[in-house]
């Protein structure tokens, strides 16, 4: 179901946004729409990744117990 919905914008952002909307063939609705169903994926990305966040620390045992940041130095040279 479509509804009209009022936004208060400067106008050059308005002239932007229809500008913008006819280089790519689309309509100011139909971005607005594009963004926020863009911006709901993303939200769901990141309370995925939130989730999982931590699991792996930087101490994380590599080969024979040691700690995962020397095995990176020994394994790339670094000093």
């Amino acid at each position: 179901m479509k509804s009209k919905l009022t936004l208060s914008i400067e106008g050059e952002v308005i002239k932007q946004a229809k500008e913008l909307a006819k280089k790519n063939d689309s309509t100011v609705s139909q971005m607005f729409t594009d963004f926020v169903e863009s911006q709901k994926k993303m939200q769901k990305k990141l309370t995925a990744l939130n989730k999982i966040s931590g699991s792996i620390t930087a101490n994380v045992a590599a080969e024979g117990g040691e700690d995962y940041g020397d095995h990176l130095h020994k394994k790339h040279g670094w000093e």
